[in-house]
């Protein structure tokens, strides 16, 4: 029923070994197994038993067996629930009764609920050998802020090792990433079936999302422009006298790196420059080693004001209409020589995409825009 109903967390779930263990209470998973008491499991129906099997795959889709990080693990279990189950919810799921729902937390990480929750008593039993918490539990009474008795299924253990060792943190971040790939597949998957969960692609891409700030994205980005080779059109003049000749190791600049700058009306003229300032210094790094960047400004609403700038003091925003893309790289396809890469800094509402740009191209959101799906290019939520 999941593969044909719930593509996404079939996906998720196929990948995980089905181990049978009846000295759980429930189920639980590691993020590599998906451990069930069949007796549990009997006795549920069809419907439940779905959605207990779409809250596990969940935990591990969520990284949750790589993020407790110390964190009291009754209380993050919980976290957890309250993070996941109105994802299950709203795909349309049936959870037993005594599931962590609170609307509250809606769209809120594990990390952030478990800050926001109150404290469980010491004694709450966990149902987990490891002391790895419960999945289904009451919330809070609301008159005394305390926890009912919890209805203990579903559960999340750390990740470790076969010896049971604690992973370190170079492995969880090599598990992250595998699970992060393994995330993008099942949601292709679910994509091209048009059976991706409501809110799901969101919660995915503030999974994906960079943790860097955006200057060290830019940073990393333009690095990456610049190329560094030997080269024998340079001969090494240390051994030339010698009657040697020999390469010298020569770095190219980064080129002409157009800046495309959204001037629709949503767009704030101080907050272009701001922005504009710090990603010229931020490229201005690279003078140290030689590198001198060489930058074009192109202001668009709908139609391109071009200039030329050697200090960020010199920017001058011009527009402030609709919003359109084409204009920019029409521009540079009859205008600018050889770019090497285009940064266009845009609040995203527009979907012009009918051509193929000639080089790189780094789209710089100003704000989160769910609906900016460009078919070319790396996007960035730029974090001030």
């Amino acid at each position: 029923m999941l593969i044909a109903g719930q593509p996404f967390f079939a996906s998720i779930l196929l990948g995980m070994e089905r181990v049978e263990d009846e000295s759980i209470p429930t189920m639980a998973t590691d993020g590599t197994r998906l451990y069930y008491n069949p007796e549990f499991s009997n006795k549920l129906t069809i419907a439940e038993l779905e959605g207990v099997l779409c809250h596990e795959a969940l935990h591990p889709a969520f990284l949750h067996h790589t993020r407790r990080n110390g964190r009291e693990p009754v209380k993050w279990n919980m976290a957890c629930d309250y993070a996941i189950n109105p994802v299950v919810l709203d795909a349309g799921l049936t959870l037993p009764e005594g599931a962590l729902i609170d609307r509250q937390y809606s769209g809120m990480s594990a990390e952030k609920i478990y800050d926001l929750m109150p404290d469980p008593p010491i004694d709450l039993p966990i149902g987990s050998e490891g002391g790895e918490g419960t999945g289904g539990n009451q919330k809070p009474n609301s008159s005394t802020g305390h926890f009912d008795k919890p209805c203990p299924w579903g559960m999340v253990n750390d990740a470790e090792n076969p010896d049971g060792s604690a992973k370190t943190d170079a492995q969880k971040k090599e598990i992250e990433q595998r699970w992060k790939v393994k995330l993008k597949q099942a949601a292709a998957t679910a994509k091209r079936q048009g059976k991706l969960p409501a809110g799901m692609q969101r919660l995915i891409d503030e999974l994906m999302e960079p943790k860097l700030d955006w200057r060290t994205i830019l940073s990393r980005w333009a690095g990456e422009l610049s190329r560094c080779d030997y080269s024998f059109r340079f001969p090494n003049q240390r051994y030339a006298q010698g009657g040697f000749m020999l390469p010298s190791l020569r770095k190219e600049t980064i080129g002409k790196v157009v800046f495309g700058m959204d001037t629709s009306g949503s767009m704030g003229g101080d907050q272009l420059r701001e922005i504009i300032s710090e990603v010229y210094g931020a490229m201005q790094e690279y003078e140290k080693d030689g590198v001198s960047p060489e930058l074009t400004v192109l202001w668009c609403d709908t139609e391109v004001h071009e200039q030329q700038v050697s200090d960020p003091s010199e920017f001058n925003p011009v527009g402030g209409g609709g919003t359109l893309f084409k204009p920019v790289f029409d521009h540079i396809a009859d205008h600018v020589d050889n770019p090497r890469a285009v940064v266009y800094l845009t609040d995203g509402y527009c979907d012009d995409f009918d051509y193929t740009p000639s080089c790189p191209v780094l789209w710089g959101l100003t704000e989160r825009n769910d609906t900016f799906n460009p078919p070319f290019g790396e996007v960035m939520v730029i974090n001030q």
